[in-house]
């Protein structure tokens, strides 16, 4: 299977076209499309310069994309090395080498999590050099030559996406002549090209006036390749390459709103070969979860600093922007901001300052993306001078693995993608009641508002006033969100997911928990509209009391 070939579109009848022909809204997709270019100025202005003559345009080189984590399963060595060979043979067209099996698969089994690996593999130059030359055959008929294969390399590292090096394979002079060097046959061409299909004659009068308009080749490259209908067959192509499936309506339009929003293909790429169901398709056998904390479930023995270690106090805020770094033993009575990669805090615990805060902020913020790679493990987070202001931990990329959190009224609260959550102990949230000045506080063990990739497992949340797990979607759309072998309480409902306007929330799971009886609404472990039920997978829950879990339904 080589999964750097390029799709050739298929057209289906389920598919919405776009670029259609000429509508009301014609010049809002046009404006929509100039400000993406508008961003996009260097790269863009370059591209047609160097699809035709490569060796003349340079990017200047920058830092490439940090990859991104989610929890590693707990596999056998043999397992591990199954899932390596897969992905090479996926992704790369060969078998694994001997260096890279031994690269991978001990970064695996030392705990680095499936989607670092994922997305470190994705973003490699092999694998880019791959996805350039498969552009490169499409749509120019040719293979690169070296210099521009560097340049469009360079250029990907600097955080180029592939929709601009293909806007300016299309918008080039070399692209024009093979489509007769008319407008309307360039229009005829990109139509078969990049939707796979023929264009309606009113089709081609729209856009051959949009160009003679001022629009150019690029603007109008651009806004097909960022098309629904191009980005569906796109990414139900990776689908059925790596899955074996077709894409479910509702991940389809998730995964192209992504890339339509800017988020990398590589990216995408790597989320799905980390996935549970990617694993289990190549190795056999389902990925489980980590193995939960010794002693039972998490709680003040088996989580937080281990007893006898010894702390060195440090006062004030720790922000830590330097790749790699690793704090260990500290005891810091401040804020920490992460703005780094691969930052690993351990055996530590994170209080806050000693004077209560008088507006938002959390104690800990991973704010360098999704890729960020955080971890905290064996740590402590807690609020020394609690107020209705402080929560825990915000943002993305982080994991936290046998950490305590409490005294604060959020403790975890995610953002972003690629966020796990194992091993740990959530409870004792802050809780304020409405005053003269503030509405009453909503604390929660996990809030969701927007991202991919996320995992609770083998943990204990209980404690929250309105709920253990809040999936709000109030940011956007929460696509693949996993809840297993937990132990959790409390809340009016202890799990509550909400659509907002972006539907059922995609891949969500809740599986073989153990739920206390202690909501404010009688046994209301799980709480969601029956459109979210009918698309989510709940099975193997319990009460304390052996009872099984059923779902209540939401409004």
């Amino acid at each position: 299977m080589d999964f750097s070939r390029k799709h050739s579109p298929a057209r289906t009848a389920a598919i919405g076209r776009t670029p259609p022909a000429p509508t009301p809204d014609a010049t809002q997709r046009h404006r929509r499309w100039t400000s993406i270019l508008v961003a996009t100025a260097l790269t863009t202005a370059m591209a047609s310069t160097m699809a035709a003559t490569p060796a003349q345009a340079r990017v200047p080189a920058a830092p490439s994309h940090a990859a991104a984590a989610t929890s590693l399963p707990t596999t056998t060595a043999t397992d591990t090395a199954t899932y390596v060979t897969a992905v090479y043979r996926d992704l790369f067209g060969r078998p694994v080498d001997p260096a890279g099996l031994q690269t991978w698969t001990s970064a695996l089994r030392a705990g680095t999590p499936r989607v670092a690996v994922a997305n470190a593999i994705t973003s490699s130059t092999e694998y880019r050099s791959r996805l350039i030359t498969a552009s490169y055959n499409h749509y120019l008929d040719r293979a690169p030559d070296a210099a521009g294969l560097q340049n469009w390399l360079t250029m990907m590292a600097a955080g180029g996406t592939i929709q601009q090096m293909e806007a300016g394979f299309l918008a080039s002079p070399e692209y024009y002549l093979r489509a007769g060097s008319t407008d309307a046959g360039w229009v005829r061409r990109l139509y078969q090209h990049v939707l796979g299909r023929s264009a309606a004659t009113s089709e081609v009068n729209h856009w051959v006036q949009a160009l003679r308009s001022g629009l150019s080749r690029t603007q109008v490259g651009m806004g097909f390749l960022l098309s629904t209908e191009h980005l569906t067959t796109v990414v139900d192509g990776y689908y059925v390459d790596l899955l074996g499936r077709h894409i479910d309506p509702s991940g389809r339009t998730t995964w192209v709103g992504k890339i339509q929003a800017g988020d990398r293909v590589e990216a995408i790429i790597g989320g799905i070969i980390a996935s549970d169901e990617y694993f289990t398709r190549n190795v056999g056998v389902a990925a489980t979860p980590t193995a939960p904390a010794p002693g039972g479930p998490p709680g003040d023995a088996n989580t937080g600093v281990p007893a006898g270690t010894q702390l060195i106090v440090y006062d004030g805020n720790l922000t830590i922007t330097v790749a790699g770094t690793v704090i260990d033993g500290l005891d810091v009575r401040g804020f920490v901001r992460v703005r780094a990669a691969n930052v690993v805090i351990r055996n530590s615990i994170i209080r806050g300052p000693a004077t209560p805060l008088t507006s938002p902020m959390s104690l800990v913020q991973s704010d360098a993306g999704p890729g960020t790679n955080l971890l905290i493990e064996d740590s402590e987070i807690f609020a020394q001078a609690p107020s209705r202001f402080v929560d825990g931990i915000v943002g993305m990329g982080f994991t936290l693995r046998r950490v305590d959190i409490h005294t604060v009224v959020d403790q975890v609260k995610i953002i972003g993608d690629n966020v796990t959550v194992d091993s740990s102990y959530l409870h004792d949230n802050l809780y304020y009641p409405a005053d003269a000045a503030n509405l009453e506080s909503h604390d929660d063990n996990v809030q969701v508002a927007i991202g991919a990739n996320i995992q609770v497992v083998n943990s204990t949340l209980e404690g929250g006033t309105n709920s253990a797990v809040m999936i709000t979607q109030d940011r956007g759309s929460v696509v693949g969100f996993t809840f297993r072998a937990n132990h959790a309480d409390n809340g009016a409902c202890t799990i509550n997911v909400a659509e907002k306007s972006y539907g059922p929330p995609p891949g969500l799971s809740i599986t073989n928990s153990v739920f206390g009886t202690g909501q404010r609404l009688s046994r209301c472990a799980i709480i969601m509209v029956e459109t979210t039920r009918a698309a989510a997978t709940v099975t193997g829950n319990t009460f304390t009391d052996g009872s099984a879990v059923s779902v209540s339904r939401g409004s």
